[in-house]
């Protein structure tokens, strides 16, 4: 049965020739731009870390952007966190709480944090403030540590 079943498929092969290497080409080029693009996103991932790491530590960036909520970070014990308005949702005395609390990851454990806020106020507790207007560095304001 099984057997038969090959017979009959490798003949509908032979008669439809064209249409069997069409279809086994688009195989191969989708699977080859399924595998482009997912090269092409690690080499991105891999781009950005590197010019994250490359700003240096004690880095506080203030930039435009989505508001995702307070106190997204990355997972694990890494030697930087990533905070995206950490302060966005909540009042002021809990805000300058969490702020406080960050520059005590900072200064106290050697974490760098990497923020991203519309609040300048949040931003000055910064040692860094790097600030982006239309994608492009608008300015980078470095402060003596105290």
């Amino acid at each position: 049965m099984l057997l038969n079943a090959l017979l009959l498929a490798l003949r509908a092969i032979r008669r439809n020739l064209m249409r069997s290497f069409l279809t086994v080409l688009g195989i191969v080029i989708g699977v080859a731009a399924v595998i482009t693009m997912v090269t092409l996103g690690n080499g991105a991932t891999r781009m950005v870390s590197d010019q994250i790491s490359s700003l240096g530590s004690n880095l506080l960036i203030l930039r435009p952007g989505q508001h995702l909520g307070p106190g997204r970070d990355s997972a694990g014990a890494a030697a930087f966190k990533l905070a995206d308005e950490p302060t966005g949702n909540l009042d002021s005395q809990r805000g300058h709480e969490i702020m406080d609390l960050l520059v005590s990851l900072n200064r106290d454990q050697g974490i760098t944090i990497i923020m991203v806020t519309h609040e300048p106020e949040m931003a000055h507790y910064a040692d860094r403030v790097v600030k982006f207007v239309d994608g492009l560095v608008a300015s980078d304001d470095l402060k003596e540590r105290t």
